[in-house]
């Protein structure tokens, strides 16, 4: 989350955005969704490798 809001502060929109303003909150957001789609396939392979237990 921290890279994409990094992403987007300095590379994106050029200045720092507000913590409270609608665009860091969407931002936010895509940096969540992204979290849960690249954790996703690994938490579902450590178990069936044997290298973490189910939940």
């Amino acid at each position: 989350m921290n890279g994409w809001i990094a992403i987007a502060t300095f590379l994106i929109f050029g200045h720092e955005l507000a913590e409270t303003g609608p665009i860091f909150r969407f931002t936010m957001q895509l940096a969540m969704l992204a979290g849960f789609c690249t954790s996703c396939p690994v938490n579902a392979w450590l178990p069936k490798a044997g290298i973490k237990e189910a939940v």
